[in-house]
């Protein structure tokens, strides 16, 4: 019998008494590891990046490194603990299946000598997903305390046990909004404008990017929904400008010229227009909504008084 099997039957046997009546799991003791992180052999991305921030989060909190291992190779007569992270035979054994969750679904259950945190990481479609990340961030905040309040150090708050012990949980949650982001630019020229405002250069806008990472997975920033996103009116500028610079916003020195933003390409239409021109909005309408390859590509536009509705195209 192959050692995955063995883990799963003997997770299936342990599974046997009721929830209420489940003791305490132990997954550090006295400052040591009393439990170990076991993943599939073959783990998704998400499992794999959520394993190493579930350690991360253990040893912050308790003080010692929980090894991480497969299925597979983890000895039959092993006696901590089991956290079983990610989809594998042994999660499945205990009937906790992944494949029948909604998008991004994460679920926290307890069982007799196991944990199991776990979360969707795969569209129908085949899109990869980060439900065990987010699963393992929920973790964290919900059972550990931790708290990440800003990006860096300095804003982790993780409460200190030396014996870190988790009750009965069952506990599952699906998100309610398929996208969530918050733009986190990388470092370029434009950027650097900013930058000297605050007195930064490359080097340490960089650092802190870096450390902001933990930041958004900790915030389960991402989501189920793949668009691509732009600017409404990128190139009406240099389209309509000359024709009718009544469309676009006046400036406060008194002009419409929306050539000093990035040269007319974050260019702002007029909103205060009382009759807006029909056949410019209609052809403005026409630009906005567009159907992109892999998804629905989505421009977001201030809306002309007296025109209709930003139509909404459906993949």
């Amino acid at each position: 019998m192959r050692p995955g099997f063995v883990v799963a039957a003997m997770l299936v046997g342990m599974a046997a008494p009721s929830f209420a009546a489940q003791a305490p799991l132990t997954l550090v003791r006295d400052g040591k590891a009393a439990s170990v992180i076991v993943t599939a052999d073959k783990p998704s991305s998400s499992a794999r990046d959520a394993a190493s921030d579930l350690q991360m989060w253990l040893e912050k909190a308790g003080g010692a490194t929980i090894p991480i291992q497969t299925e597979s190779r983890l000895p039959a007569e092993s006696k901590e603990t089991r956290i079983l992270v990610g989809d594998s035979n042994a999660a499945r054994a205990l009937g906790v299946d992944p494949s029948k969750f909604g998008l991004e679904e994460i679920r926290i259950q307890t069982f007799p000598g196991a944990l199991v945190i776990i979360g969707g990481d795969e569209r129908p479609d085949g899109v990869a997903l980060k439900g065990t990340l987010w699963a393992v961030g929920a973790f964290a905040e919900q059972q550990l305390g931790v708290r990440v309040l800003w990006p860096g150090e300095l804003g982790l708050v993780v409460p200190k046990k030396t014996t870190v012990e988790i009750g009965a949980v069952d506990s599952r949650f699906v998100p309610v909004l398929r996208k969530r982001t918050i733009r986190n630019s990388h470092y370029d020229a434009r950027l650097q404008t900013g930058l000297d405002k605050l007195g930064w250069n490359a080097e340490q806008f960089n650092r802190h990017h870096k450390e902001s990472e933990v930041w958004f997975r900790f915030h389960r920033i991402g989501g189920s929904f793949v668009g691509g996103y732009g600017h409404a009116y990128g190139n009406y500028w240099d389209r309509f400008s000359k024709e009718h610079p009544e469309w676009f916003a006046l400036q406060p020195d008194g002009t419409r010229d929306q050539s000093r933003a990035q040269n007319g390409v974050r260019s702002q239409m007029c909103v205060s227009l009382p009759r807006p021109d029909r056949a410019g909005g209609a052809r403005c309408h026409r630009g906005a909504a567009q159907r992109s390859h892999g998804g629905l590509r989505v421009a977001v536009a201030q809306r002309r008084r007296g025109s209709d509705a930003l139509p909404v195209q459906k993949l």
